[in-house]
């Protein structure tokens, strides 16, 4: 009975009433709308394809390849390192570097500056670190 009662009328709206179905139908036109304007691509890259960053004494990089998406335009790239530790001391992570339609660079280093390039790469592989990503571009239309 109160099922009934919710899906009759939860509320007035300028005299007429308005149920929960036309709520949820308006969120649903709004949600397709959405999808029509924005392309969302998402990855995840793994600790084996960390590398040797050579211009610090301190750091290693990863490229993501993100050609698969077939963004047209420049995304706005969103990432997360996940791991089983020592994320918190690492700086870097949410800055993509070189932004492209094709990938971006991101560079990790610790926040003291004093571990070396070979400790860190053994902590990617030895915590299982990894980049999770999002890339948010418009469409064409």
């Amino acid at each position: 009975m109160w099922l009934v009662f919710l899906l009759v009328v939860v509320s007035v709206v300028g005299g007429t009433p308005v149920t929960i179905i036309d709520h949820l139908q308006a969120l649903s036109d709004c949600v397709a709308k959405l999808e029509q304007r924005l392309l969302l691509c998402t990855g995840r890259v793994n600790h084996t394809q960390f590398q040797r960053h050579t211009g610090l004494r301190s750091g290693i990089y990863i490229h993501v390849n993100t050609s698969q998406c077939e963004f047209s335009s420049t995304p706005t790239y969103l990432t997360s390192l996940t791991g089983n530790s020592t994320r918190w001391a690492t700086v870097g992570i949410s800055t993509a570097y070189s932004p492209s339609v094709m990938g971006f660079d991101v560079y990790l280093a610790y926040w003291d500056l004093g571990s070396a390039t070979e400790y860190m790469l053994m902590a990617a592989y030895q915590h299982q670190w990894a980049l999770e990503w999002v890339g948010i571009a418009k469409t064409h239309s």
